[in-house]
């Protein structure tokens, strides 16, 4: 439960206590306060949230400029997300923090949660993915992914249901490409955030287009002639949506959308291209918890994706290859191929079908396979390395976590 919440009557602390509307000059005033400054009181009082320890101590008043509040509520949202606000030392030490120190903790924390990440990027094959320098439409194999999410998009419609797991790796994929100057400039100036983020966005579409391939498609036998015909099996499609890798790109695509990957990475590459360290320009920015906290959710975002492909060790190759056995079974349907004038060019093109239908099924079964074991390691290791963190463990002086020896985050 989060440490403050709103309720209807006024705030309510963690034990559903609610915390009066009062202030020091009242505890010793007894004069009874007029209907106007009743009023002006409440509305002065209105969204206040208030320290545990110090109920007298606004620390979030709302009636201060937007940007101040916006600072605050953005910072207890991840300290109720990320700290052990039950431990009493924890919560004092946080709400005695200023703006500096409370950056020093965002930052802190950060870098805690991306070294986890790093950690293991250096097993994790990332085929020619880093070769494209950020502009995925100079990834050798970028036409067959487009065409593979057509061809997808194709079957889902023929067999009426609903596209938007499809759509929603398409996005991904758009989205990747419209912001590929960001990309394009983190590879420049080594941003280690951005360049981490291009890489495995990308290897998350790749490989959740070829993970619905291996679960939704099916080559099986045609009622009209001796060929094979495309299927598309229902029951996968539930499993697509339920992976780390699509829920992964479902967030990706959310902060896309609302400017957060943006917002993330446009500060530091700016500040590199000036020669500054990137912390040190965030510090001076009046939102930095807002833009240290984009960051924040944008680490937590790639480390499952990281964790999952940590835990799978997959070649790229193979999530390629079941792409092009699908094009190519799509460019061999019998009641669509241009070569087939006589019977001996149908049979070629059913043995060609039957050949690809082998191989196809062998690889799909591995993907399928090794992604449950890789879902579940994955999945264990994630819930291992999520814990609450007290105050002690992280680094809340400005002078320190701020330096460009903090962590390796910037």
């Amino acid at each position: 439960m989060p440490l403050f919440k709103l309720s209807e009557t006024g705030i309510m602390d963690q034990d559903n206590m609610i915390i009066p509307d009062v202030n020091t000059e009242d505890l010793f005033n007894d004069t009874e306060l007029s209907d106007d400054k009743k009023d002006k009181k409440e509305e002065e009082n209105k969204g206040m949230v208030i320290n545990k320890y110090e109920p007298y101590k606004n620390m979030n008043d709302l009636s201060q400029k937007n940007d101040t509040a916006k600072f605050h509520e953005d910072f207890l949202a991840i300290v109720n997300e990320y700290f052990d606000y039950h431990d009493i030392k924890t919560n004092t030490a946080i709400f005695a923090l200023d703006e500096a120190e409370q950056n020093a903790l965002i930052v802190s924390l950060t870098n805690k949660l991306y070294q986890m990440m790093i950690d293991k990027v250096d097993e994790v094959d990332y085929g020619d993915i880093p070769n494209s320098k950020g502009d995925i439409t100079r990834l050798p194999k970028y036409e067959q992914i487009e065409q593979c999410i057509n061809i997808l998009k194709q079957i889902f419609t023929q067999y009426k249901e609903d596209t938007k797991p499809i759509i929603e790796i398409q996005n991904a994929l758009q989205y990747v490409e419209y912001n590929k100057d960001l990309f394009m400039a983190c590879f420049a100036g080594k941003i280690s955030l951005g360049i981490a983020m291009y890489n495995n966005i990308v290897l998350g579409i790749i490989s959740s287009i070829s993970y619905m391939i291996a679960t939704c498609i099916e080559y099986i036998k045609s009622p009209k002639n001796d060929g094979m015909d495309i299927a598309l099996d229902k029951a996968g499609i539930s499993k697509v949506k339920e992976s780390l890798m699509y829920e992964s790109l479902v967030k990706f695509n959310e902060a896309a959308r609302k400017g957060d990957v943006e917002n993330s990475l446009r500060p530091l590459i700016k500040a590199k291209a000036k020669g500054f360290d990137p912390l040190t320009v965030l510090v001076g920015i009046g939102a930095a918890v807002s833009i240290v906290g984009v960051v924040l959710a944008c680490v937590s975002m790639l480390k499952d994706l990281v964790y999952y492909f940590y835990a799978s060790r997959a070649r790229v190759s193979t999530y390629l290859d079941i792409q092009a056995d699908l094009l190519e079974m799509n460019a061999n349907q019998l009641n669509s191929s241009k070569d087939i004038r006589t019977i001996g060019d149908k049979s070629s093109v059913v043995r060609r079908q039957l050949k690809i239908a082998s191989a196809f099924r062998k690889i799909a079964d591995k993907i399928a396979i090794d992604h449950n074991k890789n879902e579940r390691a994955a999945t264990n290791q994630i819930k291992a390395d999520s814990r609450k963190y007290r105050i002690d463990d992280v680094n809340t002086n400005p002078d320190t976590a701020m330096s460009s020896t903090g962590g390796p985050l910037f």
